[in-house]
């Protein structure tokens, strides 16, 4: 059998102790009632408002303002796939960026390719590795690394033409949720080994 005996409650206006008639009741009496119900309008209009001005906001963004979205989803996505994987370049390992083997700027058709892109040390992705004369460049050891890593087909593929790609914004929107996607299930996959 159900207690039926309700128990005391504070208002959610006032604060004042009140004992309901139901057990929904929020406050103690019809004035809180009005002014409860005014606020509660006003935070419902505020946050359709906000949502309004998000909108508006996001309308007006410039393409780069895409292109930098898209490019952070695809940045974590690749920190995350290559975690607990040495450096590309160096064999180090370190915490990762996300190094691009043809640079963004050079070959923009390959920017959110997966292929194209590996974990990399900060110290070898901003071109600071300080290799003996010897041992070559940076970008050479990035290259001995992927063929190490991947073998020549996937060189090869980089290294072939590529048509221009023209990114519209519902292009890099869709992008950027991609791969925010992945790094989700990336890490989803790594939380149960």
């Amino acid at each position: 059998m159900p207690n039926l005996r309700k128990e005391a409650k504070a208002c959610k206006v006032c604060g004042e102790v009140f004992k309901p008639f139901k057990s929904t009741q929020k406050v103690c009496s019809p004035g809180c009632a009005v002014i409860l119900a005014r606020d509660t309008r006003r935070a419902k209009e505020a946050k359709e408002r906000r949502k309004i001005d998000r909108d508006r906001l996001e309308a007006i963004q410039p393409l780069g303002h895409w292109h930098k979205k898209a490019q952070e989803a695809f940045n974590a996505f690749i920190r995350i796939r290559d975690e607990g994987r040495p450096c590309i370049s160096c064999g180090a390992m370190k915490p990762h960026t996300c190094g691009h083997q043809l640079s963004v700027a050079s070959t923009p058709e390959l920017r959110y390719d997966t292929r194209n892109a590996n974990g990399q040390c900060s110290t070898c992705n901003s071109g600071n590795a300080k290799y003996p004369k010897n041992e070559g460049t940076i970008k050479a050891k990035y290259e001995a690394g992927v063929l190490f890593r991947f073998g020549p087909k996937r060189m090869a593929f980089i290294r072939s033409p590529h048509p221009i790609k023209q990114y519209r914004e519902e292009d890099l929107k869709r992008i950027a949720a991609i791969f925010k996607k992945r790094a989700k299930i990336y890490k989803k996959m790594r939380e149960i080994r």
